[in-house]
């Protein structure tokens, strides 16, 4: 493919993109805007009514994903090929919740079986547990669950769990341990009897630091060696070196290496939330994020959620300038989920090469941030309203809630207030013209109305949940799953590597062995070492 940059389509946004958009305006003109710029799938309202895009620039859009080729890389992505070309592997997560069962074939051979046989695996555990035929080392029902894992071992279950309480269906406590913090481990373990814990031990490579150093610690804590053989398991694709740390064949679940880390709590990744939600529940899970993947598949662009969301992400980013965008659940049960879609933007997209290695000359993903609302509206919304960054937001609403009716009217109010202040903002002659009514002389009136204008014209997006349950919530995350993907596939990047993150680790490794040593192993720099020998400071 051609740089992207010379595509007649990316030349046509860019001209599009010199000419002013009153959103105001555009509502105005068009009494079907709202129709106009709406989409549902899979128990999803999306509404981006209030983005910057025309009819005009959406068909440049969707005409740059067809130059892109991104509907044949979608099928590339489903049908297994080598997307992750630095390591030579497919990303076949989408075959984790395939549960039409329909054959999806690596290599010639068809991986269904293999899966099945996992979430088999699973559900049989779960059901030991939950019926006390798998009990503690000394007999006792198993009543909580620690699961130690970190980034993408971490963050999805972690989410799941505390977006789902309302549908936990069995009677375990589900713990989460991740980063290396003492305090939050002990704190956790002085709260439970060793004798009924269970400890999911989550990594994929079995070589997570902090997985790993957790594990041991919580080892220490059991002070019995019959614990490693009925209260541990492990969730990992090195078999071996978790039958060395001494856990049993049958209690290790698999996970493939086609399985990126932060796509994998569809997997045996999942267990904790199997654990929490029981098997119904957590096949609903399953079955909506398989809907979005139809949907991604099956619909044209124009109509195509993910694709939209992916379109809307790089208008900004590659022809407006914006450096970030904000993810806004109105849900304090969804309060993870932005720092979950940071982890699955950031480092899937945040890459400087193409897929050839060649060095690109636009930015590849955005800063994405956010929190659970209202918190962030006597927080940061100050500066969506008023500051000098053009910042895309995304509100996520629900449209029912299964309890407090009232306060969810209220959460659900505040959604659109804030959406629609957005992008109405508040002129300076209105505000003058309100405070001289109340009476305010006119000099200070002039001035204060000054601090009260808001420009208004930002743009955002709402994504409407019919209610969060276990479906809508599977159809999110895919949602965002295949945003993240399409923006990549556009801009001919590789979403399922992360050499950062790995150099990163490396070098973790190489001070951690120097930090206690008067002779240094490694060579390093004159900043790292002053602070490794601060480090060693005896004062």
């Amino acid at each position: 493919m051609a740089n992207i940059t010379s595509l007649k389509s990316w030349q046509a946004l860019t001209q599009l993109s010199k000419q002013p958009l009153d959103l105001q305006e555009c509502f105005q003109k068009n009494g079907h805007r709202f129709k106009d710029f709406s989409l549902e799938a899979c128990q999803l309202h999306l509404d981006y009514s209030k983005q910057w895009v025309t009819k005009d620039i959406l068909k440049a859009l969707c005409k740059l994903a067809e130059e892109t080729q991104l509907k044949e890389k979608v099928q590339d992505l489903f049908s297994g090929a080598t997307l992750n070309v630095s390591e030579q592997r497919p990303a076949l997560h989408t075959a984790l919740r395939n549960v039409s069962n329909t054959p999806v074939k690596l290599n010639g051979h068809d991986i269904m079986p293999e899966i099945s046989a996992a979430l088999n695996k699973m559900v049989d555990f779960y059901e030991a547990v939950t019926t006390e035929q798998h009990k503690g080392y000394d007999g006792q029902a198993i009543t909580d669950v620690i699961n130690v894992g970190i980034g993408g071992s971490h963050l999805g279950p972690a989410l799941a769990c505390q977006a789902l309480q309302d549908y936990k269906n069995s009677q375990l406590n589900i713990h989460f341990v991740s980063n290396l913090d003492q305090a939050h481990l002990e704190q956790l373990l002085k709260a439970l009897n060793p004798a009924t814990t269970l400890v999911i031990l989550s990594s994929k490579s079995f070589a997570t630091q902090e997985t790993l150093y957790h594990g041991e610690k919580i080892r220490h804590w059991f002070q019995n060696d019959k614990a490693i053989k009925q209260n541990f398991v492990a969730i990992t694709e090195n078999k071996e070196k978790a039958l060395e740390w001494g856990i049993l064949e049958s209690a290790i679940f698999p996970i493939w290496d086609w399985v990126g880390g932060r796509f994998s709590l569809w997997s045996s990744i999942g267990l904790p939330i199997l654990m929490q939600l029981g098997t119904q529940h957590f096949f609903q899970l399953l079955a909506g994020a398989h809907a979005m993947d139809q949907h991604f598949q099956e619909t044209p662009c124009g109509e195509n959620m993910p694709t939209i969301k992916a379109l809307i992400s790089l208008w900004y980013s590659q022809f407006h300038g914006c450096q970030s965008q904000a993810i806004l659940p109105y849900e304090t049960s969804l309060q993870a989920f932005p720092q979950y879609c940071q982890q699955l933007e950031m480092e899937s997209n945040g890459k400087s090469v193409d897929m050839k290695g060649n060095p690109v000359n636009y930015p590849t993903a955005s800063i994405i941030w956010g929190g659970v609302e209202t918190n962030g509206q006597h927080a940061f919304h100050q500066l969506l309203h008023q500051g000098r960054h053009l910042i895309p937001v995304d509100f996520i609403l629900s449209r029912t809630c299964n309890h407090y009716p009232q306060e969810h009217a209220i959460q659900y109010a505040n959604g659109l207030a804030q959406s629609r202040v957005l992008m109405t903002g508040r002129n300076e002659e209105t505000i003058k013209k309100e405070l001289l009514e109340n009476g305010i002389p006119e000099a200070q009136a002039g001035q204060l109305a000054k601090h009260k204008a808001m420009p208004g014209n930002r743009p955002s997006s709402t994504l409407v949940l019919h209610q969060l349950d276990p479906y809508s919530l599977g159809a999110l995350v895919a949602l965002y799953e295949h945003k993240v993907f399409a923006q990549a596939a556009i801009l001919g990047i590789n979403a399922f590597d992360q050499w950062g993150v790995e150099l990163g680790k490396h070098v973790a490794s190489e001070i951690l062995e120097d930090l206690t040593k008067t002779t240094l192993k490694h060579h390093y720099d004159a900043s790292t070492q002053g602070l490794l020998r601060l480090y060693q400071r005896k004062d």
